[in-house]
């Protein structure tokens, strides 16, 4: 007799998801990779070009402010209410940052009023740039700096930021390296997996490292 299916009790669910809808970028070509800021407020994506786009996820009281704009444009062409709410009134676009090389990958963080934001280039250039989020004007970007110092000697594969910006990781096929994003110095290399993904664990004290081989190694960085 085929084994009856088990029924999945509500409360030893973990994790549900909801599609909410869809949103365009300005690139037509694949996702490479996506990163969103600690805060969980924006997040950032590319694809094959060197084009890296921001978007902002709009807090409960955006999102009414925008609703209330939108039924306001209803009623002035005669359509009574401005709709049901979409997930284009959930998420903003700030920006689209051009980067001087294609992306391989992306990180971002919050400082205040602007957004810090890094493309790992096919280069093997590390490209930061700032940006200043105004709400009633265009996004401006600026040019911080870029790590073009020789490091890895094959392909990066993954860059990530540290909760305070003073620190990036990034990684290739045969090491791991710890880099001051200040002085843009490698202060750290470690032998490692073929790294396809890295991040810093809370406390930016270790380093996690996801594996081509389907390993996930830890770094500490504790000196000593």
């Amino acid at each position: 007799h085929p084994e009856e299916e088990e029924e999945v009790d509500g409360e030893d669910v973990i994790l549900t998801s909801e599609r909410l809808g869809t949103i365009l970028r300005v690139g037509k070509d694949r996702v490479v990779s996506m990163a969103m800021d600690p805060s969980g407020v924006y997040f950032t994506c590319h694809g094959v070009d060197n084009r890296l786009e921001i978007f902002k996820i709009l807090s409960e009281e955006e999102m009414k402010q925008r609703q209330k704009k939108k039924e306001k444009k209803a009623r002035k062409r005669g359509e009574g209410g401005g709709g049901d709410m979409t997930v284009e009134d959930r998420i903003r676009r700030v920006c689209v940052v051009r980067m001087p090389g294609k992306i391989k990958s992306c990180d971002l963080y919050v400082c205040g009023d602007r957004l810090v934001v890094s493309g790992l280039l096919s280069n093997n250039i590390v490209a930061i740039r700032e940006v200043k989020v105004e709400v009633k004007q265009e996004a401006e970007v600026k040019s911080v700096s870029s790590l073009s110092t020789p490091g890895h000697r094959s392909d990066v594969r993954a860059v990530a930021f540290s909760s305070d910006g003073l620190l990036i990781a990034t990684c290739s096929k045969e090491e791991l390296k710890i880099w001051n994003s200040a002085t843009q110095h490698c202060v750290n290399t470690m032998v490692s997996g073929y790294g396809l993904s890295c991040l810093f664990a809370p406390g930016d004290r270790h380093v996690i490292l996801a594996t081509k081989s389907g390993q996930i190694q830890i770094f500490d960085l504790s000196p000593g």
